[in-house]
């Protein structure tokens, strides 16, 4: 696999630290009539999976994240969540923004039964006109511990990614 891949501008490595992999690339349609082309990169690593999704609707993006649009994404994002349900589906805070290196995202987390018990971390941000949204999933068992501190060491690698394009 090559060093990065790169879509609308926007560059990602192929790894993260600790030791996430980009596993595939795949084509992204955000609704079915087809608008919202783009890339969904799929990364594994530590008993999680991160999905980072690049798309723009086929609209310009603003690069804020308390821009009506962007706000009006997140919340699709965060419906599109809550109706994939599923056993034991739980919304686990309020929506709200987080910022790492800098960079703001808007963020809400959720329980759910798949094999296991889970808890996924949505995130969205904006970049370059696009919209950059993260989906990590990790396993909630005894190791619990060991992959919220992978989680940790990701975000703060992705925020860096991001923020040395804006």
């Amino acid at each position: 696999m090559n060093d990065s891949v790169t879509f609308n501008g926007i560059t990602l490595p192929s790894k993260f630290p600790p030791d996430f992999l980009l596993n595939h690339v795949f084509d992204y349609e955000q609704d079915m009539k087809g608008m919202g082309m783009g890339k969904s990169f799929e990364f594994f690593g530590n008993g999680a999976k991160a999905f980072i999704y690049i798309y723009d609707k086929n609209i310009i993006v603003p690069n804020d994240v308390d821009d009506d649009i962007v706000l009006s994404e997140y919340a699709y994002a965060f419906a599109e969540v809550q109706n994939y349900g599923g056993p034991g589906f739980e919304i686990l805070g309020n929506h709200n923004k987080v910022i790492f290196n800098d960079v703001v995202f808007a963020n809400n987390a959720f329980g759910y039964v798949e094999d296991v018990s889970v808890v996924s971390l949505l995130f969205l941000t904006s970049l370059r006109g696009s919209f950059v949204k993260l989906r990590y999933t990790f396993i909630n068992d005894e190791h619990v511990k060991i992959r919220q501190e992978a989680f940790s060491v990701f975000m703060g690698e992705f925020s860096k990614v991001i923020k040395q394009q804006k």
